[in-house]
């Protein structure tokens, strides 16, 4: 081969190499587009729902993307607030399975808000969580999600028509759900896991929640332990007022279960 035709083949394939950086180069700049026009399609299209994300972010070397801004509101009903909201919602590759043999994916929600509401009717009401929003869940993630975490949650429930309005919440919380979708026998223990608590400002209830089950069995099969410590009945008042047309002064409610 003569040098003329050497230096021309070492030529074409520095070209060729240039162009294939410049095309990942490419599609690694429109890929976060393409991802968030995919996800808002998704939520588009649940039903009775609509959902919306702001941005996303992608973070490729550890198999993982960032939602930021995510929104369901319900489209049935004047409900003024959203069903659910998160600052951030990160859906990864669960590596901890992946050491396994399996290819799960993990998501963390960071300051998610989840509001249930009690209207007058169905249509004004947001009490139910959809399975088609798992099977969303799902179709986001990049694999079938096995581990969930929450990082400063808050649910609500929430009644706006009765007078006074009713507002009873529970923040701080935080929770770790594992091995929700591995089969039996992963890591030669009972599947299923779920723990969650909260952080309470002072002069607020304190939650635990922890749970081991298989969700797998034809039957529910778990074990439990629940408790809410100290709440103060004062900030039940309202609820109180609204469905039972009592009054409370003072006293702390707990519940162990």
């Amino acid at each position: 081969m003569s040098a003329n035709i050497l230096r021309l083949f070492k030529r074409k394939k520095l070209i060729a190499a240039l162009l294939i950086v410049l095309a990942l180069v490419v599609f690694r700049a429109f890929l976060p587009t393409i991802v968030l026009h995919y996800v808002n399609g998704k939520l588009a299209r649940l039903p009775n729902y609509t959902g919306h994300v702001d941005d996303i972010e992608m973070s490729i070397w550890r198999g993982a993307y960032q939602i930021k801004g995510i929104r369901l509101d319900k489209t049935t009903g004047n409900i003024p607030v959203p069903f659910f909201k998160a600052r951030l919602m990160d859906l990864s590759i669960d590596w901890r399975t992946l050491l396994h043999g399996a290819i799960t994916g993990e998501v963390t929600l960071y300051d998610p808000v989840l509001n249930f509401v009690k209207g007058k009717t169905a249509k004004s009401s947001q009490t139910d969580i959809s399975p088609s929003w798992a099977a969303t869940l799902n179709k986001l993630s990049p694999a079938l999600i096995n581990s969930f975490r929450v990082e400063n949650g808050s649910v609500h429930f929430r009644q706006f028509y009765s007078k006074p309005q009713i507002d009873i919440y529970l923040d701080h919380v935080y929770a770790v759900a594992k091995d929700i979708s591995t089969r039996r026998g992963f890591a030669g223990k009972t599947p299923a896991s779920i723990y969650a608590y909260n952080k309470p400002a002072p002069g607020k209830p304190a939650f635990a929640f922890n749970m081991a089950m298989d969700p797998f069995a034809s039957r529910p099969t778990f074990n439990m332990k629940a408790q809410l410590v100290d709440m103060h009945v004062v900030d039940l008042k309202d609820f109180l007022n609204a469905y039972a047309k009592l009054d409370a002064q003072g006293g702390l409610f707990s519940l162990y279960m």
